[in-house]
């Protein structure tokens, strides 16, 4: 799963940067599946999640999975 970041520099000036995948990314796949089953049988589905952590952590590819 690739990330793709957007960033604003002072300019004003929007561009966007592909990130590599996470080596150590774990794919949950009975989690993926539990959401995919809710999805299908709702027309909508609220997931919340809170990611934090220092820059270089893994945050966007973690999110974009």
């Amino acid at each position: 799963m690739l990330a793709l970041l957007r960033r604003t520099n002072a300019s004003g000036i929007t561009d966007f940067q592909v990130q590599t995948p996470v080596s150590a990314f774990r794919n949950r796949t009975g989690v993926r599946k539990r959401i995919d089953r809710a999805r299908a049988g709702h027309a909508s589905v609220v997931l919340t999640q809170v990611l934090s952590g220092g820059g270089g952590a893994g945050k966007s590819p973690l999110a974009t999975a």
